[in-house]
C-alpha cells in the first residue's frame, strides 16, 4: 500500500499587520509619486538642493515610502512584508514604526546637510523606498544578532545577514550612482548605532549613572572609618551621665 502524500503548505505573513500595510503604502506610493512626478512639475522625492533654498521640507517625508523601479518595488514590497513582520512580532507595532520612520527622515535630515558640503548631491532627486526597506533588513539581523536566519536557503548569523544588506548597499554605490545610496548608507548607520550603542536617552541615561558613580567615589574618599577605640570611649561616657 503507497504511503499517503503529505500536502505542503506555505505559510505567508498575515495581511492584517502594520508590515502589511506598509507594504501597500510603499507599493502605492511609489506607483502614485512617479506618475506625478511624470505628469506634474511636482517632486515628492528628496531634492536636497530644493529644501535649502526652497524650503521644501514636506519632502522629507514623502520622500521616505518611495522607489521608482519596478524591481526596487517588487522586492522591496517583499522584504517590508516578511522581514519587518519578524520586526513587529518582536517589537511591537509602535515600536517598529517608530525607529523605522524617525531612523529614515533622520537619514534625510543628514543628507541635506551633507549636500552642503558634497556639491554633487546636491540636485540628484532620492527616494527613500531603500533606506526603509535596508533598514528593516539589518535590523532584523542586528536583532537576531548570533542567533542563525535563512537567507535563500543557506544558514547564516544575524549579523551576517545585516551585513549582506551592508553590502548590497556597497554594490550599488561602486556599480551605480553612490549619491543614490546615500540616504540608505546613513539609514543603515544610524540603525547599526540603535542597535549597538542606544538612543540619544539611553546614552543620556549612561551619562548620568556615570557621574553619579564619580560623585559617590569622591564622597566615598572623605569617609573615615571609627575605630573600636572611639566607640569603647563613648560607650563609657554614655553611662558616666
Amino acid at each position: 500500500m503507497a504511503p499517503p502524500r503529505r500536502r505542503v503548505r506555505f505559510s505567508l505573513p498575515s495581511v492584517r499587520t502594520a508590515a502589511a500595510k506598509l507594504t501597500a503604502a510603499f507599493i502605492i506610493c511609489s506607483i502614485v509619486g512617479y506618475l506625478v512626478e511624470r505628469n506634474t512639475s511636482v517632486r515628492l522625492g528628496l531634492v536636497p538642493a530644493e529644501v535649502v533654498t526652497d524650503f521644501t521640507l514636506w519632502q522629507l517625508v514623502t520622500y521616505i515610502p518611495l522607489d521608482y523601479s519596478p524591481m526596487g518595488i517588487i522586492f522591496g514590497a517583499l522584504i517590508i512584508w516578511q522581514t519587518g513582520g519578524g520586526l513587529e512580532q518582536w517589537w511591537g507595532t509602535k515600536r517598529m514604526l517608530t525607529v523605522l520612520l524617525t531612523t529614515v527622515f533622520l537619514a534625510g535630515v543628514l543628507t541635506v546637510a551633507l549636500s552642503l558640503l558634497v556639491k554633487s548631491l546636491r540636485m540628484v532627486e532620492l527616494q527613500g523606498g531603500w533606506a526603509l526597506v535596508g533598514s528593516i533588513w539589518v535590523l532584523y539581523g542586528l536583532r537576531l544578532d548570533r542567533s542563525q536566519t535563512n537567507f535563500w536557503g543557506i544558514a547564516v548569523t544575524g549579523n551576517t545577514f545585516a551585513a549582506i544588506g551592508a553590502f548590497f548597499v556597497l554594490l550599488v554605490a561602486v556599480f551605480g550612482a553612490w549619491q543614490a545610496v546615500v540616504p540608505e548608507a546613513i539609514a543603515l548607520g544610524c540603525c547599526w548605532v540603535y542597535m549597538r550603542v542606544g538612543t540619544p536617552r539611553d546614552l543620556w541615561l549612561k551619562a548620568q549613572s556615570w557621574r553619579l558613580e564619580q560623585q559617590v567615589r569622591r564622597r566615598s574618599k572623605r569617609l573615615r572609618m571609627i575605630t573600636g577605640e572611639r566607640n569603647m570611649r563613648s560607650d563609657s561616657d554614655r553611662y558616666l551621665h
